[in-house]
């Protein structure tokens, strides 16, 4: 990961934003939390479930 993101889960909605404070995607709705390891977004969804998407917003797996 080159530049430094920040994340955000806001009224269940993760958003991925750049170190400037600018949005650069929405990853997902339905969450609880959210947090980043490397290069991947690892969600916990409001049923419990664990989700991990790339920091592109591309759904990679369940965990």
């Amino acid at each position: 990961m080159s530049e430094v993101l920040n994340i955000k889960t806001e009224n269940g909605t993760v958003r991925l934003y750049k170190q400037s404070g600018e949005l650069a995607r929405v990853i997902c709705a339905g969450a609880v939390s959210a947090e980043i390891r490397n290069d991947e977004i690892f969600v916990t969804m409001q049923g419990g479930k664990r989700k991990v998407y790339s920091v592109r917003g591309f759904f990679k797996r369940n965990a």
